[in-house]
């Protein structure tokens, strides 16, 4: 026996509620439940779903900033999640987008998943999202990944933290994102 973890999507669910005048919408709503669980139980409605495994990543614990791997293996950060797809950059710079359940976390040390920046990015102190290394923080350096960026904004992903825990910096802060441990 082994366990999956199936992740269902619904389509909408209309139901017809009768409540009192002048009832509060957390009435109406609390009333709404109850007849889409009795709707449920005549007719179940259309879903999409994926199927992945016991450790897979869902909705519910995707964050920027986890190690994963692919079911072939490859490793990889997450640098973005939203409602149905969770963005990954897997070692290389190569670039994946996959639905909740495409990934599972993974116990890959930080120095395996990781992507370092390229030479011409180097050479033009240049930080892109995806790319990762090490934030010095009053003298001690955090492992982080490079997500998204706003403007001159970027949001630095701490790796494996609790919450998706960051630190956003301005453009001119990126003096203190270093490449490697021991530069």
């Amino acid at each position: 026996m082994e366990t999956k973890i199936v992740t269902l999507t619904l389509n909408p669910v209309t139901v017809e509620v009768k409540v009192k005048k002048n009832s509060s919408d957390h009435e109406i709503i609390e009333a709404a439940k109850k007849e889409v669980l009795k709707s449920l139980a005549v007719k179940f409605p259309g879903v999409t779903y994926t199927i992945g495994e016991e450790n897979a990543i869902t909705a519910s614990n995707a964050q920027p900033g986890i190690i994963v791997e692919t079911n072939d293996g490859e490793k990889g950060i997450i640098t973005g999640v939203n409602a149905k797809t969770i963005d990954v950059t897997l070692t290389g710079h190569r670039g994946l987008r996959g639905p909740h359940g495409a990934f599972k976390k993974s116990s890959a040390p930080f120095e395996e998943a990781r992507s370092k920046r390229q030479k011409w990015q180097i050479e033009s102190n240049e930080w892109l999202e995806g790319d990762s290394g090490y934030l010095d923080v009053q003298g001690n350096l955090v492992p982080v990944v490079v997500g998204k960026s706003k403007g001159k904004k970027y949001k630095l992903y701490t790796i494996n933290s609790e919450k998706g825990a960051h630190y956003t910096v301005e453009e001119n802060q990126l003096r203190f994102l270093k490449d490697d441990e021991g530069k």
